[in-house]
């Protein structure tokens, strides 16, 4: 995530909430249970629309069973790092 802009970033921490959320068959609707984040707050992170609160993060981290930090990491990165070991 080096040299990216603001929009790239909510995009990418956007984007790994979705991929986490489905990945686990959770609906949207799930995870506003589980987080207590509003739904349309959800959609529009998802989206990469919304500058995010940390403790928005926080939250959707705890109901996805993540630490908040996983929601900057590229999966493809941590992969090509466990070969290299």
């Amino acid at each position: 995530m080096h040299g990216e802009t603001r929009r790239e970033t909510r995009e990418f921490v956007g984007g790994r909430i979705r991929a986490i959320r489905e990945a686990r068959g959770l609906s949207v609707s799930d995870l506003q249970d589980l987080s207590d984040v509003p739904e349309l707050t959800i959609v529009t992170i998802e989206r990469g629309r919304m500058v995010m609160r940390f403790e928005n993060l926080l939250c959707l981290a705890r109901a996805l069973g993540v630490p908040v930090t996983e929601l900057f990491t590229d999966p493809d990165d941590r992969e090509a790092e466990d070969v290299d070991e």
